[in-house]
Parts: C-alpha cells; structure tokens; sequence
C-alpha cells in the first residue's frame, strides 16, 4: 500500500507498522520505513520495541539496520530486554551483535545474570559459553547461587550442566543450594545429568539429600533409569526405605511397577510392602492399577483389615474382587 495515500504516515500508531515489520524480519520493509520522507517512524520508538522483538526472533539484519539508524536504540534499552530475549531463545548470533556494539552495549550479566540463566535453561550451550567469557562483564557462572545449573538440570541440558560446572573462574557447586540440581534433574527423569551431578569430582551432589528427596520423586515420575542410579550410587547411595517408604508409595500411587518392583528387591534398604500402614497398596488400588496390585500382595502375607481397606479405595471392580479374595485367604 502506499504510505503517503489517504493521509497514512510511516510513523501511525507511534510505529507500529516499524515494530510489526522488524519482529517479523522484514529488513527491505524496516529501511523503507525509516527512510520514509517526512514521516518515517524512529527506529527507538516504543521504548525501543522493535529492538526487542527483532531480538527475540533472532532477527540479526533487522537488529543492525535498527542500531544503524539515525535514531537508533540504545542496545542496552529497556534494561538490556533484548540482550536477555535473544540468549533465552539462543539466537548467539544476535547476542554476539548486541554485547559487542561500539555504543550503549549492554552488560553480558544484565539483570544480574538472566541472560544466562534463561540461556541455560534453553540448552543453548554456545551462548552460554559467549556469556561467561565477555570480558569484565560477564556474568559469574555461579550467578544467583547456581540458578543457571539449577536451570539448565531441570530441563535436561548435560552438556550446559558440564560447562558451568567446568568453567575455570567461580564455577557453580554440583551440590549448590543443597543439591537443587540434582533434585530437578531427578524429578524429570534425567539421568545423564544426574550421573553427572553425582560424580563431578568437587562438591558432587549427595544421591541421599534431602533424606532421599530426589529418589522420591524419581519414582514419583516412574524413572527407573534414575532411581536405580540414586540407589546404586557408591557413596551416600539414597535408601529405597527412606522418608518411610515414600517412595514405594509415590510410585505405587502412579502406576509404576517396575520401579515398584525395583524398590522391594533393593538389598539392604528394601521398604516393607505394608509401610504407612498400607499405604503403598491402597493406593495403587485407588489408582486401578492392578499390576502394582499384584507385586505388592505377593511381597508380603497381609492381614484382612489392610486388604479390605485398600478394597474400599479401589477404582474399579476387579481390583476390589481381587483384594477381597485375598483377605479371605
């Protein structure tokens, strides 16, 4: 369309069209606005928006065209939002052009670290690396007490886990804020992570933390992988029975027989079928989860009274005939 017809101005709604076309990456379009005569739109307009957005999607010539311009944004504006947008989504070529433009740069541990944190979390290793080792400025790789381990963990990133641990200047502790990461990685069933955690050579995280916590969890989310790690570990091995058997209940609850079955047969540590008075077989009744059912009744002689309790929870017919039966054994 033409700008100049019925009175349109390159600059309407204080350069909405400009933002629109640089978050979409259309680099012709952003310099037909901003040479417009008359009415081009600033190309720091909105706070610096389109700087943001163009970052955000890893826009890198729209990124150049917008700090290029007579107008242009600060790359630092809005508190380095573009900076921090552009390593979140790994986009290191943008993150490159930002951290190392000759004016206004933004500090590669804007916001105290987020930058990192949130390239961390994203698995975006090369950004990661570009961070911590920008000068005066980078951020720590300990940043906010091991946030960024604790991030990258969570979501299964080894690889990222490994350089921070590795970085050879304040290097985050595996165990930092008493084995959080470790904690994570296990909720989700990581286990590369988790061996990792486990044996970095200084400050290893404890299989057995939070009394067993990360064990608990693990068969919460039925990862045998992981909590056969966790019990197997060579020191501070978790214990199948801990926290009361929590973890044959949590895997019990969530239909998860074979790590059911691998807690029961755990040498040494075994928890009893009928901890918690029962606890582990009525709710894997109340579940309908039959196979559960099964290991459990021939873990252990049971009394009447816990088999009929756990008949009354179950979820279907069959488990609550089969419980019955049982009881009268």
């Amino acid at each position: 369309a033409d700008i100049g017809a019925g009175g349109l101005r390159a600059d309407a709604g204080g350069g909405a069209a400009l933002v629109a076309a640089a978050e979409r990456g259309h680099t012709h379009v952003v310099w037909q606005l901003l040479g417009w005569p008359e009415t081009a739109p600033r190309a720091d307009c909105l706070g610096g928006a389109a700087l943001v957005l163009a970052a955000e999607a890893g826009h890198r010539d729209v990124v150049r065209a917008l700090l290029e311009s007579e107008t242009a944004p600060r790359a630092d504006c809005m508190d380095g939002r573009a900076l921090v947008y552009a390593a979140e989504a790994g986009h290191g070529e943008v993150v490159t052009a930002l951290l190392g433009w000759p004016v206004h740069p933004p500090p590669a541990d804007v916001q105290d670290g987020r930058a990192l944190v949130y390239a961390a979390e994203g698995g975006h290793e090369g950004v990661v690396r570009t961070l911590l080792g920008w000068g005066a400025d980078a951020p720590p790789a300990d940043v906010q007490d091991g946030r960024a381990l604790v991030a990258a963990a969570e979501r299964g990133h080894d690889a990222v886990v490994r350089t921070l641990l590795g970085w050879p200047e304040c290097a985050p502790a595996a165990d930092c804020q008493q084995g959080r990461a470790l904690l994570a990685a296990a909720e989700h069933g990581h286990e590369a992570v988790v061996r990792t955690l486990l044996g970095w050579p200084e400050h290893a995280a404890r299989a057995d933390c939070w009394n067993g916590l990360a064990l608990v969890w693990a068969a919460k989310g039925g990862h045998h992988g992981v909590v056969a790690t966790l019990l197997g570990w060579p020191t501070h091995a978790a214990r199948a029975d801990c926290q009361g058997g929590a973890a044959l209940v949590a895997a019990a609850r969530e239909g998860h027989a074979r790590v059911v079955e691998l807690l029961l047969s755990w040498p040494g540590s075994a928890p009893a079928p009928g901890v918690r008075s029962g606890a582990a077989l009525a709710a894997a009744a109340a579940g309908g989860h039959a196979a559960v059912v099964e290991l459990l009744l021939a873990a252990q002689a049971w009394d009447a009274a816990a088999l009929q309790d756990a008949a009354g929870q179950a979820a279907d017919e069959p488990t609550a005939a089969r419980l019955l039966r049982a009881a009268q054994v």
